[in-house]
């Protein structure tokens, strides 16, 4: 899903169940670089994102509905050649997760990776 600031995208390795990401479409290393337009342009997309996921009436692995989110800013904040695929710099990205079970949510959930996520994709 786009905006005309933003891009949601699925995150090539999640931590957890439905973990995704809200990427500028402009380069910014620090979340005090958005501008006004573009943080409330953030705020919309991430309502249409919030709002179409609960539409799907996901379950956790224990088969609880997922009705809350979390938004977790990451700042790269150093440039990094990792070596194997690709020059990785500074930036800002925002990942988006259902929230659950208070502090269990930082346990990286090893069957994410197994997800469909084209399954949640805007039609």
């Amino acid at each position: 899903g786009d905006s005309k600031y933003w891009s949601w995208i699925a995150c090539l390795s999640p931590y957890w169940r439905y973990h995704t990401m809200f990427v500028s479409k402009r380069h910014i290393e620090d979340i005090t670089e958005l501008s006004v337009e573009e943080f409330f342009d953030f705020q919309n997309l991430y309502l249409k994102v919030k709002n179409h996921l609960l539409s799907f009436n996901l379950k956790h692995t224990d088969n609880k509905v997922m009705d809350q989110f979390i938004l977790m800013t990451r700042i790269r904040e150093e440039n990094i050649l990792d070596g194997s695929t690709y020059y990785k710099p500074k930036h800002l990205h925002i990942h988006f997760s259902p929230d659950y079970e208070g502090v269990k949510r930082f346990k990286i959930d090893e069957t994410a990776v197994n997800i469909d996520i084209e399954s949640i994709a805007f039609k």
